[in-house]
C-alpha cells in the first residue's frame, strides 16, 4: 500500500514539475523591452512585456503584452488584451478592453466595449457616444455618454456617475454603491472632455516622439522662442499665409503643364503637411514654452518637463474656450508653431 501511494505521489510531483517548467519556459519566451516604447505607425501590435511607458499613435493598435507603466494611445481602433500596471489614456474612434488595468483608465472615443474578461482595478473615465460595459471596475465608473449599455453580469464596486441626454435602466446588483444620473441635453460635457483628452494625449505623443527621435528639436525650440520670439512670430505668420498660396500656384502650374499626377501629388503633400502642422501646433508651443519657462524661472526637472508641458497645454485649451479671445489665441499659437518648425528646418540645414 505504501509503495502504491509512493508511486502516486511521485507521479504527481513529476507532473507538477513538468507543468511548472512549461509555464516558466513560456514566460521566458516572451521578449522584454526594458525601456519606454514610442511608435507611430499604421498598424501597431505590442506583444512584448514592456518595463516602461508606451506612447503609441496609429490606425490599428493592439496591446497583448504586460506593460509595467502608463500607456498613451491615439488611434482609430484600439484593443487592449494584455495587462497594464499603470494608467491608460486613450483617444480613439473604437476602443475594446479585454485585459486587466491596475490603475485608472481615461478614454475619449466614439465606441467603448468593455468585455466580461476586462478588469479595471480603479476608476474608468469615459467620454463618447456609446459604452457597452460587461466588465469589472474596482471603484467608480465616471462617464459622459449618449448610449449606455450595461450587462447584468457587469460589476461596479463603487459609484456609477453618468451624464447623458437620457436616463438608462441599470440592472439590479451591478452597482455596489450609488447611481448618479445627470441630465445633459446637448452633451457639452462629452465634447469638452473628448477635446481635452485628445489634446493632452496628442501633446504627450508628440513630446515622446520628439524626445526619442528629435531631441535637438526640443532644445532648439526653447532657444528659438526665448531669443527669436518676434522673428518666430513673423516667419510663422508668413509661412501660415503663404503656404496655401504657394500650394495653389504649384497646383495651377502643374495643370497648365499637363501634369495632373504631379499636381495632385504636390497639392496632397503640401496640404497634408500644412494640416499636420496646425493639428500639432498646441503641442509644439507647449514643448517650447515649457523649456523656456523652466530655464527662466529655474524650475525643477519633472520627468523631462512633461508635467509643465501638459499644464501649458491645458491652459491653452482653456483660453481657446473663451469666445472673445479664442480666435486670437489659436492664431498666435498656430503661427508661432509654424515659425518654430520653419526655423528648426533652416537651422538643421545649416548644421
Amino acid at each position: 500500500m505504501f509503495k502504491k501511494n509512493f508511486k502516486i505521489i511521485t507521479f504527481v510531483i513529476l507532473l507538477i514539475c513538468i507543468l511548472s517548467s512549461t509555464v516558466v519556459a513560456t514566460s521566458e519566451n516572451i521578449p522584454t523591452i526594458k525601456e519606454s516604447v514610442f511608435k507611430a505607425e499604421d498598424n501597431i501590435t505590442i506583444s512584448d512585456n514592456v518595463l516602461g511607458n508606451c506612447f503609441l499613435a496609429g490606425t490599428n493598435i493592439t496591446i497583448n503584452g504586460i506593460i509595467s507603466g502608463d500607456v498613451f494611445v491615439a488611434g482609430t481602433n484600439v484593443e487592449i488584451n494584455g495587462t497594464i500596471t499603470g494608467n491608460l489614456f486613450v483617444s480613439s474612434q473604437n476602443v475594446t478592453i479585454n485585459g486587466q488595468l491596475y490603475k485608472d483608465a481615461f478614454v475619449a472615443c466614439k465606441t467603448l466595449n468593455v468585455s466580461e474578461d476586462a478588469v479595471i482595478s480603479r476608476d474608468l473615465f469615459c467620454a463618447g457616444e456609446t459604452l457597452n460595459y460587461n466588465g469589472t471596475t474596482g471603484r467608480n465608473l465616471n462617464i459622459a455618454i449618449s448610449n449606455l449599455n450595461i450587462n447584468e453580469n457587469a460589476v461596479i464596486d463603487g459609484n456609477l456617475n453618468y451624464w447623458s441626454n437620457k436616463e438608462t435602466t441599470i440592472p439590479e446588483y451591478v452597482v455596489a454603491n450609488e447611481i448618479n444620473y445627470h441630465q445633459s441635453a446637448k452633451l457639452s460635457v462629452v465634447d469638452y472632455i473628448l477635446d481635452l483628452l485628445s489634446v493632452i494625449i496628442l501633446t504627450t505623443i508628440i513630446w515622446g516622439i520628439c524626445l526619442l527621435m528629435f531631441p535637438k528639436f526640443i532644445e532648439n525650440s526653447k532657444t528659438i522662442l526665448s531669443k527669436k520670439s518676434l522673428k518666430t512670430l513673423g516667419i510663422g505668420t508668413l509661412a501660415f499665409i503663404s503656404t496655401p498660396i504657394i500650394c495653389l500656384i504649384l497646383f495651377i502650374l502643374s495643370l497648365l503643364l499637363s501634369l495632373p499626377t504631379l499636381a495632385f501629388g504636390l497639392f496632397t503633400l503640401i496640404g497634408f503637411v500644412y494640416a499636420i502642422a496646425i493639428i500639432i501646433s498646441i503641442a509644439i508651443i507647449s514643448i517650447a514654452l515649457a523649456g523656456f519657462l523652466k530655464e527662466k524661472f529655474k524650475l525643477k526637472d519633472l520627468h523631462k518637463n512633461i508635467w509643465y508641458i501638459l499644464a501649458i497645454t491645458i491652459i491653452i485649451w482653456l483660453l481657446k474656450l473663451i469666445p472673445i479671445i479664442n480666435g486670437i489665441t489659436m492664431f498666435v499659437v498656430i503661427v508661432t508653431a509654424f515659425g518654430i518648425i520653419t526655423l528648426n528646418i533652416f537651422n538643421r540645414r545649416k548644421e
